[in-house]
């Protein structure tokens, strides 16, 4: 690529009047006549097209392709491509540079019927020191003149720069320069610049499908609206992932309530209390004295003591238990996650089983395709008579005729092996990833398997720990404490029966204490069971609060597909109307300026082609064709007809019809010296 490849847009933009996008008819710059003096072999050698099409014709070396170097020279110090460093000087017999010679260029342009002179000459520079008897070589000094008029360097390059710059003017006259010598992104600038780019409105106007698009995206751009829309999918997706195991956490912690009749619970414990505080004080009426009172109040501290005591056992042992439910809904979760991976790893194992089994048959079919299509022979009929006359027709017709279709089978048949060997590597690279992928699952699969088994044995011991805890109520008559109040409790009430009088006394009021332990001790399991019906109505609660939240998430992301499908339809609309428009420009090239990646998403791209066919792909001559094609469209967009050198012109059966002056260059082994033929001559 040229060191100008990525300016070339700015470049044409400051051509001013002969370039600039405000021209109202292109200006017509033409070759009058092209003087040679000692310039790359040519001593003296006058081409004169007269601002007309010609074509020059001669052998290999004849100097053909030094009259492109000699224009290019001239004009910008460089051949035709683009080199500065290039041997300009006629050489001598032994092939050194030949001395003392002038080596010149002098063109006669034609700008809209103004003719222009430019000259450029190259010649050695010789200097006589004092104390030499000769003068010795000591460089070179190139030298320049408009009309005849010795002109600096800087005033010659500004009046070509007049003319075009030499971005510019090698864009408008190379048939090469726009497809090889640009980089994709600078070509696709100046197509866009052709046509001009389409705004979001018009895109959206075109198809009845987007009329909602403005206001989804409201002050976002299209880019940022999809980054955001990326972004929230991702976000939900987590969601969606964790929801389920959320919601199995809560249900493997739901205490069960079997047997248990929620309703009646408040009740029950309600009527237990105030049966308890009314034989209390049925009690306290029973018994007499101040000593008896005093102990009975004693007595209340210690039972309330007790019952403290009661209930802190139960919740350290309702809280083992709600501890062990923790652990083991731990290990379900990790066991869970192992199962799942486990499955999906699998599933993936089948599906690239399916790959490889594919693969190994679609390669298998496109060796037998290429095989067979490798095998093909041209066969051609050729017509020796005119269908409507009968008579013979001409040799050249008759070959003509043969070479077209000869031609044509010869590019079909290359471009099915050409498909052939590119859809074969890809089969092949689809199986070899297939079969890395299938070592990696295989991997992974060995690593999860084993640890199974463990999960579940732990899982089911502390499932059974929890079930054991949980059904047994049991005493703090471990705690010192507790049994120390067990003792002051008995205590107290032996001497309470000694203090009362009276036999009857003591069996009514040991009588009452019994019935008060039997009904204290019905409390504590229905208030376990009340907390056992709280924590089932939160946990199911909590169950369909995540569904909720599961449903909504699930309607967002189908809102955020539906978004993410009109964005892409955008793309993909903006993408054919901005190619129509483009290819509706030219006759033979056309251009893709996107490519469909595998997960369906645009690339831009710039790839020109000519039939279907890209433009890596061609011949010389369609290439040709195609160059001539966008320069022709170019030279009008930025108002310069300028000339057109096509080198190699006989391997070009018919050029695309130019404004602009042609010089065709033709490989003529009968012509030892250039031969000129110039239009309607």
């Amino acid at each position: 690529m040229s060191a100008n490849a990525e300016r070339i847009p700015s470049a044409l933009a400051g051509t001013g009047d002969a370039l600039g996008t405000g021209y109202h008819a292109p200006k017509d710059l033409r070759l009058v006549s092209l003087v040679l003096r000692n310039f790359q072999g040519a001593r003296n050698v006058t081409f004169q097209p007269g601002g007309a099409n010609a074509s020059v014709f001669g052998a290999n070396g004849a100097g053909k392709t030094t009259l492109a170097n000699a224009f290019t020279w001239l004009l910008f110090g460089k051949d035709s491509l683009g080199q500065t460093e290039f041997q300009i000087k006629t050489l001598a017999e032994g092939g050194e540079a030949a001395h003392n010679l002038d080596h010149s260029v002098e063109a006669v342009l034609s700008l809209d019927g103004r003719t222009i002179t430019f000259r450029r000459t190259y010649r050695e520079v010789w200097t006589k020191h004092k104390g030499d008897p000769i003068a010795t070589f000591t460089g070179h000094e190139t030298s320049y003149q408009i009309d005849g008029v010795p002109a600096t360097k800087r005033d010659y390059e500004e009046r070509i720069r007049e003319i075009a710059d030499e971005g510019a003017f090698r864009l408008l006259t190379s048939s090469t320069y726009f497809n090889e010598g640009l980089h994709w992104e600078a070509r696709r600038r100046i197509l866009l610049e052709v046509v001009g780019d389409l705004t979001d409105e018009q895109v959206i106007a075109s198809d009845a499908a987007l009329a909602e698009l403005p206001a989804i995206l409201g002050s976002r751009s299209l880019d940022n609206h999809r980054k955001v829309l990326a972004a929230r999918k991702s976000e939900i997706n987590k969601e969606l992932t964790a929801i389920p195991t959320r919601i199995d956490e809560v249900a493997i912690g739901l205490p069960s309530i079997d047997g248990i009749k929620p309703a009646a619970l408040d009740g029950d414990i309600a009527n237990l209390r105030r049966e308890i505080e009314g034989l209390r004080q049925r009690r306290s009426q029973v018994a007499i004295g101040g000593a008896v009172a005093e102990k009975r109040i004693t007595l209340q501290e210690v039972e309330a003591e007790l019952l403290r005591a009661r209930n802190e056992h139960a919740q350290k042992q309702d809280d083992r238990v709600a501890a062990l439910r923790k652990s083991r809904g731990e290990v379900e979760e990790r066991l869970q996650g192992l199962r799942s991976e486990l499955a999906d790893l699998r599933a993936s194992r089948s599906r690239q089983d399916a790959v490889l089994l594919g693969a190994t048959a679609e390669r298998s079919a496109k060796l037998a395709e290429w095989a067979r299509i490798n095998g093909e022979t041209f066969t051609h009929e050729d017509a020796a008579s005119c269908p409507s006359c009968g008579q013979a027709l001409p040799a050249g017709k008759i070959q003509s005729a043969h070479d077209d279709a000869l031609a044509a089978f010869n590019i079909e048949h290359a471009e099915r092996l050409e498909r052939n060997v590119r859809e074969g590597t890809a089969i092949r690279e689809a199986r070899d990833k297939a079969t890395a992928e299938v070592e990696h699952i295989d991997a992974r699969i060995a690593q999860l398997d084993p640890q199974i088994e463990p999960a579940q044995a732990e899982a089911d011991r502390l499932q059974n720990e929890a079930a054991r805890l949980a059904g047994v109520v049991t005493l703090p008559l471990d705690d010192p404490a507790y049994h120390a109040n067990v003792l002051r409790r008995n205590a107290l009430q032996v001497e309470i029966a000694r203090i009362e009088q009276g036999e009857d006394l003591t069996e009514a009021l040991a009588a009452i204490d019994a019935e008060i332990y039997m009904l204290e001790s019905s409390v504590p399991p229905l208030e376990a069971a009340k907390a056992r019906v709280e924590a089932r109505k939160s946990g199911e609660a909590r169950i369909a609060d995540l569904e909720e939240k599961q449903k909504a998430y699930a309607a967002e992301f189908e809102a955020l597909e539906r978004e993410m499908f009109l964005s892409d339809l955008f793309t993909r609309t903006k993408v054919g109307l901005l190619e129509g428009r483009i290819n509706a420009h030219f006759k033979v090239a056309r251009f893709r300026l996107f490519n469909t990646l595998v997960n369906g998403a645009l690339d831009p791209v710039c790839e020109t082609t000519v039939w279907g066919v890209p433009y890596e792909s061609l011949n010389h001559g369609s290439r040709i064709q195609a160059g001539l094609d966008i320069i022709r469209t170019l030279q009008e967009h930025y108002g310069l007809r300028a000339p057109v050198f096509v080198d190699n012109r006989e391997s070009v059966t018919d050029i695309p019809s130019m404004d602009c002056q042609v010089v065709s260059l033709y490989v003529s082994s009968g012509d030892s010296s250039l031969r000129v033929e110039r239009a309607g001559e």
